[in-house]
């Protein structure tokens, strides 16, 4: 019996939680428009040209996302150079 809010892996997901502000970072690689969704969805989405699964959070709550374990690190890799270089978000210098 699984507990609310719990989720089980089997495959050992790569898993990343975003805390700030998600939604920009969201809308510059992922297709997904998130204004259609609510707290506690779990999603499957295409994200930086691989599939991910994603856990809406509550407001001000960080984001939770994962994807198949041999992405893991090319996803966190695009998910940092994004943060460090658009210059919209809160990192990135303007270009």
């Amino acid at each position: 019996m699984t507990e609310k809010n719990q989720y089980a892996f089997r495959r050992g997901d790569a898993i990343f939680e975003v805390a700030g502000n998600w939604n920009a970072l969201m809308a510059e690689i992922c297709i997904y428009d998130f204004r259609q969704s609510r707290p506690g969805d779990f999603l499957m989405v295409a994200m930086a040209g691989i599939s991910a699964w994603l856990l809406v959070p509550e407001e001000g709550e960080p984001l939770v996302l994962g994807c198949d374990p041999t992405f893991g690190h090319y996803l966190l890799d695009t998910l940092t150079k994004q943060i460090e270089t658009s210059p919209f978000l809160n990192n990135g210098a303007p270009t």
